[in-house]
């Protein structure tokens, strides 16, 4: 039973990592696996350890983190390629995850880079 689980959770990885330009929701995600959008929350959290949204926002900031740095896009633009609704949330959950707001990361990252 554990394999099964597995080889659904792969494929609801696999889906949100190509799909980070999206906005990409509990119902949808549960969808793939077959599951139950509850059950699939918790399962979700037992295997990554950290609730589904929240995995999606570190790999959506992973991301942004790498587009920030090797492109020249505003913060606004970026957000949209992310699949975020608006620059300012997105600024909210990157500075949550980093520390630090997407301007600062950029020209902090440039600095050092050079």
């Amino acid at each position: 039973e554990k394999v099964s689980y597995i080889i659904k959770f792969e494929k609801v990885l696999s889906y949100i990592e190509e799909n980070l330009n999206k906005q990409l929701d509990l119902k949808d995600l549960a969808s793939k696996a077959f599951l139950h959008p509850t059950y699939f929350s918790n399962l979700f959290c037992k295997f990554m350890g950290v609730p589904p949204i929240k995995y999606i926002n570190l790999k959506k900031i992973e991301k942004a983190k790498t587009l920030l740095f090797s492109q020249n896009d505003s913060v606004e633009q970026i957000s949209e390629k992310l699949g975020f609704l608006d620059a300012f949330y997105f600024s909210r959950i990157f500075k949550k995850i980093t520390g630090i707001p997407p301007i600062q990361y950029r020209k902090m990252i440039r600095k050092f880079s050079t």
